[in-house]
């Protein structure tokens, strides 16, 4: 898949009547601090692993300094998101999917998946498309690529819990061994069993391929949410990591890195 440019319709997110410069320079500040706050969690975690001693006053100042800094930066988020149309939910969404894992929160083989990460195409060949920009804001409503039309795979407030994203060759062989894997089925049952726990949030059981992806099939299964309900979601996959998290062996068979 070859990189693409965007070209909005309509302003992303924020309130209509925002002038579309002054929206811009809010979403590359927000985009921005979003890195920066990256950047101090892994510069805490780095001092954390270097000096696990404990009562080290100048490591407890070091970390007490950048956290602090961290949470000025949370603070001005809030504020500019506010002025883009995202609640306190939204914003911990996306400090979430800048970390790419919920490893902070306990649960490092899961991860997280939003409106600006794929898009729904309209191509005989594929029903979705991962944004190779993620710094590249997708718009609310519709945007064209080329001459094309698409629009969010995931609306605005949701986030989709990914349970395992996988390509799978054009062979139907490989395609059958992989798909009809014990491992497979079990991160299946999985993710339904967790939409069906959280019925009551409107939770969605998702299992989408894409037909045609550089000789390959991208399949991602996972279960939607709404942002407001992130915190209960993986509070409850803590409470019940029998049923919902991922053995080592599953995990070695997605081939992820933990």
């Amino acid at each position: 898949m070859s990189e693409r440019t965007y070209y909005d319709l309509k302003s992303f997110g924020g309130k209509e009547a925002m002038q579309s410069g002054e929206l811009e320079k809010l979403y590359e500040e927000y985009r921005l601090i979003l890195d920066l706050y990256h950047q101090l969690t892994q510069k805490m975690k780095a001092f954390q692993r270097r000096y696990p001693i404990l009562g080290d006053q100048e490591l407890i100042d070091k970390i007490t300094e950048i956290d602090q800094e961290r949470h000025l930066k949370h603070l001005r988020l809030l504020e500019i998101g506010k002025k883009l149309d995202k609640g306190k939910s939204d914003v911990l969404v996306d400090i979430v999917r800048e970390g790419r894992t919920l490893e902070d929160y306990g649960l490092p083989e899961f991860s997280i998946l939003t409106g600006e990460d794929v898009i729904m195409v309209n191509d005989d060949r594929k029903s979705f498309e991962f944004n190779l920009d993620p710094k590249e804001p997708l718009p609310s409503n519709k945007r064209i690529i080329i001459d094309q039309e698409v629009k969010r795979l995931i609306s605005k407030r949701k986030f989709i819990l990914v349970f395992a994203i996988y390509h799978i060759g054009n062979k139907s062989d490989n395609e059958t061994k992989l798909d009809s894997s014990d491992y497979y089925e079990t991160i299946l049952n999985r993710a339904k069993d967790l939409a069906g726990e959280l019925s009551e949030l409107k939770a969605e059981f998702v299992n989408i391929c894409d037909t045609d992806y550089h000789d390959a099939k991208v399949r991602i299964i996972g279960v939607r949410f709404k942002n407001e309900d992130f915190r209960k979601v993986f509070a409850t996959i803590l409470n019940n990591k029998e049923r919902f998290r991922l053995t080592r062996e599953e995990i070695e068979y997605l081939g992820l890195k933990i």
